[in-house]
């Protein structure tokens, strides 16, 4: 099970630490709401933007709000022992776990909208989605031979990423038509089948039952259940979390070349969903680096060699360059953020890189937050090459000109670092536990009530 330590270190997180952490929460979110003011996000039917979340004011309570609360008192019941391996089996863990994220999930979508709606957020906006993308191919490999030739011409959002995401949307729609139900219910299965991939990937770094905690601790953080229906964000986690278990194997004491060589492949696949990717891989290399430390260039350098190898293979196969569609979606980018941010107050690197982090840590959970700075207090850094990676990782990404805000979805592939720096010295005791997962999901039923997000 990997680089974990000897003897597991209890975690408690009482509920005055997670008060705290809500109220230190939204103590930040408003003061870039009202302080800071940073002006890029766009209105929403006249009204401006609850930065820095790219929310609105907009509360609706339909009956359908009363499904989420069942459910959630069910999960919070019987968390403790679906984590414990003396009581509940890995496979029967490994089935349930993403049963009950689709279930909570859906409730959650049901809370705004009827259960006919999924996927309808999609046409809120014409050509601004992946599934208009989608709908516009009719032979998907001159769609990939010419991508990067397209990309000025695709939706919003299509401009700025590479193909994988209308690939799968066009491959949906062949299968059952233009519907946007069945493409909102295929982003809902990868997003819970993603569970089980950060499951294993805590199992290199974790004990068993800290590993199972790390993983219900993704499925009830307020990001993962407000997007896991209808946002592409969801899609690309479950390509991150295989590149993230693969990479954390192949650096792990137990590594060997195949993991390696598979972990590159895998950052390939998930490089055609989002250029996110490339943090995911900077995370990775820092933890080889602090990990291996002067043994690290021999994982990475396979690793990264197979990478290389898989993208000429798909260039001389598909004849789609990842290199062109770098450059392209890094130059739309800039061009879309110029446009956007043209004439707009409180724009500077130094603003966004706050609404980055704020978005985040907001996303993630108030209850998550609060349990990874108890697990600062109790264990810093030490023994934890993974708790040190992702502090690293994160505030590059925070301040670096890749993101503007946004970060409560789009670094949804992020939210699984969070929760792995959490357990990988040790669970959370079953008190802990409850009290995290009970404050989660009252936080992402408040969130849904009150705010509407455009995914």
């Amino acid at each position: 099970m990997g680089d974990h330590p000897p003897s597991e270190r209890v975690l408690r997180v009482p509920w005055t630490w997670i008060g705290a952490s809500a109220a230190l929460l939204v103590g930040l979110w408003l003061l870039d709401l009202f302080v800071l003011r940073t002006g890029l996000l766009t209105r929403f039917r006249g009204q401006p933007a609850l930065t820095p979340l790219y929310t609105f004011w907009i509360p609706v309570v339909r009956p359908t709000v009363l499904i989420f609360p069942i459910l959630a008192a069910g999960l919070v019941w019987i968390a403790p022992r679906l984590v414990d391996p003396d009581r509940t089996s890995r496979t029967r863990f490994a089935l349930i776990l993403p049963l009950a994220a689709v279930l909570l999930a859906f409730a959650l979508f049901l809370v705004r909208e009827s259960p006919t709606q999924l996927g309808a957020h999609w046409n809120l906006y014409r050509n601004e989605e992946f599934w208009h993308d989608a709908l516009r191919i009719t032979d998907l490999r001159a769609f990939l031979a010419h991508h990067v030739e397209l990309m000025p011409q695709l939706s919003t959002h299509g401009r700025h990423y590479p193909p994988g995401n209308a690939a799968l949307l066009y491959g949906v729609s062949r299968a059952f038509g233009p519907n946007e139900w069945a493409a909102g219910a295929t982003v809902l299965a990868l997003a819970a089948a993603s569970l089980p991939l950060v499951f294993l990937a805590f199992r290199e770094i974790a004990t068993e039952s800290a590993a199972r905690q790390g993983a219900l601790l993704v499925a009830l953080a307020p990001t993962f259940l407000d997007h896991a229906c209808t946002a592409m964000d969801a899609v690309f986690l479950f390509f991150a979390a295989l590149g993230l278990w693969l990479g954390l194997r192949a650096c792990g004491p137990r590594g060997r070349v195949l993991d390696a060589v598979l972990a590159g492949c895998a950052l390939l696949v998930a490089t055609l969903f989002s250029f996110s990717t490339f943090p995911l891989g900077l995370a990775l290399t820092l933890y080889a680096l602090i990990r291996l430390r002067a043994r690290a260039w021999k994982p990475l350098l396979i690793i990264g060699a197979t990478y290389v190898v898989c993208a000429l293979l798909l260039q001389g196969f598909a004849h789609f360059s990842l290199w062109d569609a770098v450059q392209m979606g890094q130059k739309n980018a800039h061009e879309f953020m110029a446009r956007v941010s043209a004439g707009k107050p409180n724009i500077d690197r130094v603003r966004l890189g706050y609404g980055n982090s704020v978005a985040f840590l907001i996303g993630a959970g108030a209850p998550l937050i609060a349990a990874a700075f108890a697990r600062f207090r109790q264990d810093g850094f030490r023994r934890s090459p993974w708790r040190i990676a992702t502090v690293l990782a994160l505030s590059v990404m925070a301040f670096a000109p890749l993101h503007y805000l946004e970060t409560e979805r789009i670094w949804l592939y992020a939210v699984p670092w969070v929760a792995g720096a959490i357990v990988c010295d040790g669970p959370l005791d079953s008190g802990s536990l409850r009290r995290i997962a009970a404050a989660a999901l009252v936080q992402a039923l408040a969130m849904e009530c009150l705010l509407f997000t455009l995914w």
